[in-house]
């Protein structure tokens, strides 16, 4: 009796280990997703890691921001991601960048500000070749004091800038709120507000750009620079 009851058992168990085996490879397969959608990231380490997460999934992703948050060091986007908010967040870059990598998408969307403090010296965000930068209902903000710095900054080819609903300004000295290396880049701007606040400030310089609804754009303070060159 005893060496049937472990005949009849063992196939149960093999097909048990097989169903939780089975539960594991699927739990391992989502996780990526669910963690770069709820992990409401409210520092800079938890960001760096839903962001890292969601170009691991190879899929576009939201990421719905927890709170302020203040980076500690650059940061790359290597994938499609959005980050957003259910209440308004502000995130603090410090002195430090937004990279949007070649062929990535980066979306800044509802309830989020991101912002470069005034001793910032860089860039805030840089978009590379093949790459994507939109901002829907978010703010891009530079405060930096230091000349010559563009709050977007599309240096390659094939690079498309889309603003809807969107805020962009540079308080830098014959700084940019958006630049672009070539005419080539698409620049589509709708029902937004595109700033440049000193001497010499542009609002766009160069890009194909394409201005819709009702867009307003503001540069030229002083004896130099212009809304659009």
């Amino acid at each position: 009796m005893l060496s049937e009851t472990k005949k009849i058992r063992k196939p149960r168990l093999l097909l048990a280990f097989a169903v939780i085996f089975a539960i594991i490879l699927q739990m391992a397969a989502i996780a990526p997703s669910i963690k770069a959608n709820e992990s409401n990231p409210s520092n800079f380490t938890e960001l760096a890691e839903a962001i890292y997460l969601a170009g691991d999934s190879g899929q576009p992703e939201t990421i719905t921001l927890g709170g302020d948050i203040t980076f500690e060091e650059n940061l790359s986007i290597n994938s499609n991601v959005t980050l957003t908010a259910e209440e308004p967040v502000t995130i603090e870059l410090e002195s430090y960048r937004i990279e949007v990598a070649t062929g990535s998408n980066f979306t800044i969307g509802k309830n989020v500000t991101i912002h470069q403090s005034s001793s910032a010296t860089d860039h805030p965000v840089v978009v590379r070749d093949n790459a994507i930068l939109n901002i829907e209902e978010g703010k891009l903000l530079s405060s930096a004091a230091s000349g010559s710095v563009y709050t977007i900054d599309a240096v390659g080819s094939n690079i498309q800038v889309n603003l809807k609903n969107a805020t962009v300004t540079t308080s830098s000295p014959n700084g940019r709120a958006i630049y672009t290396n070539t005419p080539e880049n698409d620049i589509i701007i709708e029902d937004s507000t595109i700033t440049a606040n000193t001497e010499g400030g542009y609002a766009i310089y160069r890009g194909n750009y394409q201005l819709r609804e009702n867009t307003s754009l503001t540069g030229k303070i002083g004896s130099s620079g212009t809304s659009l060159y």
